[in-house]
């Protein structure tokens, strides 16, 4: 049997319209809608929805809160290296803090809640409540500036 002899044989009756009989019909597709058929994705840990490379963020330090900065570095380095698991430097040259994640980095939004957490402080809030934007979930720092 050769390739021309497998393909469907077209009758012309008139030139618009061609027929074709079942019998010359390829056969169905199977259409089985089996488990095993589907590809079975597990769930992702936050580990593996983390993107490979590193995110980092830099809180510029105002002149006025260097020296309580100073003072309170203990209080503010703590908790985002042993709850967020980051890494954090303060840089003082360009008197800013630096904070970064590292390979033991599980949550994928620690780094914003950091950086807020470290702009609170900046702002003047203490170190004890600027705490809240670290244990809590979706809340977030808004300032605003008062003109007479």
């Amino acid at each position: 049997m050769s390739l021309v002899d497998q393909q469907p044989v077209a009758h012309m009756m008139d030139e618009d319209e061609v027929l074709i009989t079942a019998d010359q019909l390829p056969a169905p597709i199977a259409t089985t809608t089996e488990a095993s058929d589907k590809p079975d994705f597990g769930p992702l840990s936050a580990k593996e929805l983390q993107d490979k490379r590193n995110e980092f963020r830099r809180v510029r330090v105002p002149p006025h809160r260097l020296s309580p900065l100073k003072r309170d570095w203990l209080k503010i380095y703590s908790p985002i290296v042993e709850h967020l698991l980051l890494q954090v430097r303060m840089n003082p040259k360009t008197r800013m803090i630096e904070i970064r994640t590292c390979d033991e980095t599980l949550d994928a939004g620690a780094v914003q809640k950091a950086a807020d957490f470290v702009r609170a402080y900046c702002l003047g809030f203490s170190p004890e409540d600027s705490l809240a934007l670290l244990r809590m979930d979706d809340l977030f720092l808004d300032t605003f500036e008062v003109k007479d």
